[in-house]
């Protein structure tokens, strides 16, 4: 074997050994503030949306929704804000937030 390939096989060993020394920790989930202003006053409407979904979808545990709107500034993004923090706050949810407007300025 020429020496290139030893040294590179030691290598690999080594990094394997960092690996089994240094095992990764999954990363622990902090919530996040979606937001300083108040809640809005939808807390029950979104309640029963989540409810209504719950009966709707298949496995209400594991699922992804998606909210559009027809039009710019329709406030999608503020309604799904809305929903994702009463099911964080009210019904204990882990929630992930996409906002997949290309036109919005942050």
């Amino acid at each position: 074997m020429s020496k290139v390939y030893e040294a590179l096989q030691q290598a690999y060993e080594a990094q394997l050994e960092v690996i089994k020394v240094h095992p990764i920790e999954p990363a622990r989930s902090q919530p996040v503030v979606l937001s300083n202003l108040p809640p809005l006053k939808m807390g029950r409407e979104m309640v029963q949306l989540a409810q209504r979904l719950a009966g709707l979808l298949p496995d209400p545990q594991h699922n992804i929704i998606q909210f559009m709107s027809s039009r710019n500034q329709a406030g999608v993004s503020t309604i799904v804000q809305e929903f994702g923090r009463v099911l964080v706050e009210k019904q204990g949810k882990s929630v992930l937030l996409v906002d997949g407007d290309s036109q919005k300025i942050t």
